[in-house]
């Protein structure tokens, strides 16, 4: 499988963001929670960039 550095770094990110979140949650702190947040966005965002790029290899076969 083919995996690109966005999706690699998209999932970990994901995997942080939920873990500060988690955290934030179980201490009320609000930092973990907007730092959560705000890594959570950018995961996707690197997600969506592997998706895109995915989409153009694949068009570039046919």
């Amino acid at each position: 499988m083919n995996r690109s550095k966005f999706q690699i770094w998209g999932v970990g990110l994901l995997l942080l963001a939920s873990s500060l979140m988690l955290i934030g949650a179980a201490t009320e702190g609000a930092a973990f929670l907007i730092t959560g947040l705000i890594l959570q966005v950018i995961a996707m965002i690197l997600l969506i960039k592997h998706l895109g790029k995915r989409s153009i290899n694949k068009d570039d076969l046919y």
